[in-house]
């Protein structure tokens, strides 16, 4: 008979490190004010947020002490051992992905804030203004736009929009710089 081992129970021998690893610097500060030379599994558990069986697969991967029925690792062997994990490629990749997912997380919330932005297109361009909204001046080299809010100020950016794209060649033209005859 043949058993299959999945993935998930060879992983599953230590904690996922991004649970934990992420909390190395606090331990290891906490772990350099406490002034007791052994700790148990309970306040290892508590150091990293470690479940008890976490936390004793962890302890026995750093050569753990046996007193009676309990596990005791070495404060300063502890440090040791974090702060190599801390250094370690593992922890720096880490670092590296958690700050790549909190630049998308930042993105995502200011793209989500502004689509409350509500955008109307502002009022159809008289015929007299050239096609352009109210408040907006074009010239060769120069776009100006006069607004009271923000919510004005899309409005006839997105106006301003949908006009040039109905009228694409007129738009040049009123972009152009006027050509020079050369003597």
């Amino acid at each position: 008979m043949v058993t299959h081992v999945g993935a998930a129970a060879i992983i599953g021998r230590l904690p996922r490190k991004t649970e934990w690893t992420r909390r190395l610097p606090a331990a290891i500060s906490a772990l350099r004010a406490l002034e007791t030379p052994y700790l148990d599994r309970a306040a290892v558990e508590r150091l990293l947020g470690l479940s008890p069986r976490q936390a004793l697969r962890l302890m026995k991967s750093w050569n753990a002490l046996s007193a009676g029925h309990s596990l005791l690792v070495s404060r300063l062997e502890l440090i040791a051992a974090l702060e190599r994990q801390a250094s370690g490629e593992a922890a720096t990749q880490e670092a590296h992905r958690r700050a790549r997912i909190e630049d998308e997380l930042a993105s995502v919330r200011r793209l989500r804030k502004a689509g409350t932005v509500a955008i109307a297109p502002a009022a159809a361009p008289s015929a007299g203004a050239g096609g352009l909204p109210e408040g907006v001046d074009l010239a060769p080299g120069r776009l100006q736009v006069t607004f009271g809010t923000v919510e004005d100020l899309l409005s006839k950016l997105l106006t301003l929009a949908q006009t040039v794209a109905d009228d694409v060649d007129r738009f040049q033209a009123l972009t152009a710089a006027p050509r020079r005859l050369d003597s």
